[in-house]
């Protein structure tokens, strides 16, 4: 990784230095070796990467490199990055596609890191706000892993080893995987998450040895998909609900709608207010105060 800050070093006795001068570069080479000498934080071998680059390139990279995310990013470690687009209309065109040229290994890199550190939100963030750093190869052959962990998914339905792979394979029921699909290109996810969709609904369906609230958590999560179609986007926002009750059977529905359970314990509850008021004498403030908890544990639980 190029050691940008030590260019403040070398700007600090001459400010109006010109990286696009090699004049001025090598006055750059000049102080920062020296200073490799007398402090042990700069690093000799540091100097020399940067000067190599700086002579090829000059300054024409030094506000993509300035970007904190773009650091980040081409670093290729999979660190977080903010959601802070860069105004790519300050740099040419010729200037970007030279720099993805040029860091097309870092990048790709970087993508990698965010699949194996499961960091799906930074993963959104560049495709949507970093594009311009994706090439084409880079973008085939990350999506080719992600359609292949869909596939991993899918297979784990199949073959009925899906609670298993829940256990060792976190993104099977992450809501920002799903969302972060949804977010990239739903078009090219689409196909994938109505299989996904559809085999865990038919395998509810059938009945056969199936562990309900398992397939909830991986269902409740594909509804985050925010689908191309709009028939799946329609299925996906009416088997949420569905998928939370599998995960919660007892609870109330996700939309605000009460189950049965739910609705009997309310008509329990309320013949028991009355029961109060009826038998115990000055029962009925008691009667207020349970219904009134009553009422603010429906609206906790429906705002869930």
């Amino acid at each position: 990784m190029i050691q940008l800050q030590l260019l403040d070093l070398a700007k600090k006795q001459f400010p109006l230095l010109n990286f696009n001068q090699q004049t001025d570069i090598i006055k750059a080479e000049k102080i920062l070796k020296a200073e490799a000498k007398l402090n042990a934080a700069v690093k000799l071998n540091d100097v020399e990467n940067l000067i190599s680059f700086l002579k090829v390139y000059g300054e024409k990279f030094l506000p993509l490199l300035s970007d904190k995310n773009i650091g980040i990013i081409i670093k290729g470690q999979g660190d977080y990055i903010d959601v802070i687009p860069f105004n790519e209309e300050t740099v040419s065109e010729e200037i970007l596609e030279e720099f993805q040229q040029v860091f097309s290994a870092n990048i790709l890199a970087y993508l990698n890191q965010c699949i194996k550190k499961t960091s799906w939100n930074s993963l959104k963030t560049v495709f949507l706000h970093y594009h311009f750093l994706v090439s084409d190869s880079a973008r085939e052959e990350i999506f080719g892993t992600l359609h292949a962990k869909n596939q991993a998914v899918i297979s784990a339905l199949h073959q009925n080893q899906y609670r298993k792979f829940i256990e060792t394979n976190s993104y099977a029921t992450a809501v920002a995987y799903y969302s972060m699909l949804g977010a990239i290109d739903s078009y090219d996810f689409d196909g994938d998450m109505m299989r996904l969709n559809n085999m865990i609904v038919e395998m509810q369906k059938s009945n056969r040895f199936i562990h309900l609230k398992s397939l909830g958590k991986i269902l409740y999560a594909v509804t985050f998909f925010d689908a191309y179609h709009d028939n799946l986007k329609e299925t996906l926002a009416s088997n949420q609900d569905v998928a939370y009750s599998w995960m919660y059977p007892n609870s109330f529905s996700l939309n605000g709608k009460i189950s049965w359970k739910s609705i009997v314990f309310i008509i329990i509850t309320i013949i028991f207010c009355i029961a109060i008021i009826v038998i115990v004498p000055g029962g009925a403030g008691a009667a207020v105060a349970l219904s009134i908890f009553v009422v603010r544990m429906i609206l906790a639980l429906k705002k869930k």
